[in-house]
């Protein structure tokens, strides 16, 4: 397994949260249809932070991959990177808002992350880091434009900086651009706070 002993960052719902024969905690992830789901060994010191998780919750983790089991992905060493409201929770308008706000704030960060080694202009060729970076930091772009409301936005409501390293930022932009037109979205993408999100981000 070329993943063996690597750090990794997984973002799922949780399908369960129960105990091995050795009484260690293990949260089994839907990580979608292409691995099915994904099993977290948590570690003693995040006992308080599991407890706070609950079944159909979007929850990110970071951890070291150990290897397969009955062709399933074991993660150990997991740690809460992110959650996200409860399955039953009230989606929170304004939260919503503030997270679209911190999703384009970082527009920039995570087109790096989503565009891989392959992603082409209309000419064929494929784009660069640095006219991403044009792309954002160009004051007459729309991009520039967007993420300077955005982060106006945020410090109105007093968040004067953003980790564009959470890995839940990602979902609203995949949700919305590659799992629209799909048959058999990704588990999150079926959450109503990434819909509520995603209606939140200024098109």
């Amino acid at each position: 397994m070329k993943y063996r002993s690597k750090q990794v960052e997984v973002t799922g719902l949780i399908q369960d949260i129960a105990k091995d024969a050795t009484d260690n905690i293990v949260i089994s992830l839907d990580v979608g249809e292409m691995m099915s789901s994904v099993m977290c060994l948590v570690p003693d010191e995040q006992m308080q932070a599991v407890a706070e998780l609950a079944k159909g919750q979007l929850v990110a983790f970071h951890g070291t991959v150990r290897g397969l089991l009955l062709k399933r992905p074991v993660i150990k060493d997991c740690r809460v990177a992110w959650a996200g409201p409860k399955a039953k929770d009230k989606i929170d308008k304004e939260s919503a808002r503030l997270f679209a706000r911190s999703v384009e704030s970082c527009s920039f960060q995570l087109m790096l992350r989503l565009r891989g080694p392959n992603m082409k202009r209309a000419d064929g060729g494929v784009v660069t880091n640095e006219e991403l970076r044009a792309l954002a930091e160009s004051p007459n772009t729309p991009v520039a434009k967007m993420i300077a409301r955005a982060r106006a936005d945020l410090a109105d409501a007093g968040i004067n900086s953003v980790s564009c390293e959470q890995p839940a930022l990602v979902l609203p932009i995949r949700c919305d651009e590659g799992e629209a037109q799909s048959k058999h979205p990704a588990p999150e993408c079926r959450l109503q706070f990434v819909d509520a999100v995603i209606n939140e981000m200024q098109h």
